[in-house]
């Protein structure tokens, strides 16, 4: 939010991120590391930089992207990523420092893969025992 009076909840940011994602002019600008405008003839270009630092990583795919901060509601990341093979909304909210929110994807993110891994093999050795009683 701008001030403390806009209040949204989780729930809320992931309804605005499932709109925002369906505007291809908000996810290219969400997950673009820079962009230049000219909204003025007569003066020179902006230039605005995306604070998410894992747009940089090749090993992310990012579809949609916002960072925030104000004293109320702390550092904030709603973020659209495909995470082993499915696409998650994340939303991270009151972060007390600066990279926080980065980490805590970074983190959620290998919590989802562990778990996909761990699946996988005990799918792997179902299949592996029944072979074995000759099933």
């Amino acid at each position: 939010g701008l001030d403390a009076g806009n209040i949204a909840s989780a729930r809320d940011l992931a309804r605005l991120a499932g709109a925002a994602y369906q505007q291809p002019l908000i996810r290219n600008f969400t997950t673009s590391t820079k962009a230049t405008v000219r909204p003025y003839k007569r003066l020179g270009p902006l230039v605005y930089g995306n604070t998410n630092r894992l747009l940089k990583r090749s090993s992310w795919q990012i579809g949609l992207s916002k960072t925030g901060y104000i004293n109320e509601a702390g550092r904030c990341l709603v973020m659209r990523a495909k995470i082993d093979g499915e696409a998650l909304t994340m939303i991270f909210l009151n972060a007390y420092g600066k990279l926080t929110p980065l980490g805590d994807a970074g983190r959620l993110r290998r919590w989802i893969e562990n778990a996909s891994d761990k699946r996988s093999q005990l799918a792997q050795d179902k299949t592996s025992r029944k072979e074995d009683d000759g099933a």
